[in-house]
């Protein structure tokens, strides 16, 4: 299956997915799906099949080894430095503004703000519509 060769369990519904277009090529599909999940930097997709059944198993969020754990501390240091550059340059600027601006989620912004809140970094002062972000040059 993952070098490409089809073995068809069910002729009749592969011919009908054929004849609709729903395929393109016999075999195509997994080898697709490996250079896809491994391309995301996800760890090799497990195979499960029985006699009539095939279960496909893709791990989210796991790393394959240590130099990508290293690159995820390292990025989300470099989100920290962003966030504060953006707080010194617009103080008033919302945890919208702040996902939008970095291109992340909102909830991203406000767990790296909470971490920066903690450690004494930044301080909101006033409403989160209507406040602002107060950067204490704490290291």
């Amino acid at each position: 299956m993952k070098e490409g060769y089809s073995q068809i369990r069910n002729e009749a519904l592969a011919y009908a997915f054929s004849y609709m277009n729903l395929i393109e090529h016999w075999g195509s599909g997994i080898p697709r799906i490996i250079s896809k999940v491994k391309a995301a930097g996800l760890q090799e997709p497990e195979f499960i099949g029985g006699e009539v059944d095939l279960r496909i198993n893709i791990y989210r969020g796991q790393v394959r080894d240590n130099d990508h754990k290293n690159d995820l501390n390292k990025s989300k240091a470099n989100l920290e430095t962003q966030l504060i550059e953006l707080i010194i340059r617009n103080p008033e600027m919302t945890h919208k503004m702040l996902s939008e601006e970095l291109s992340v989620s909102a909830a991203t912004i406000k767990r790296a703000l909470t971490k920066l809140r903690q450690e004494g970094k930044v301080i909101r002062k006033g409403s989160n519509r209507k406040g602002k972000w107060i950067f204490t040059d704490k290291k």
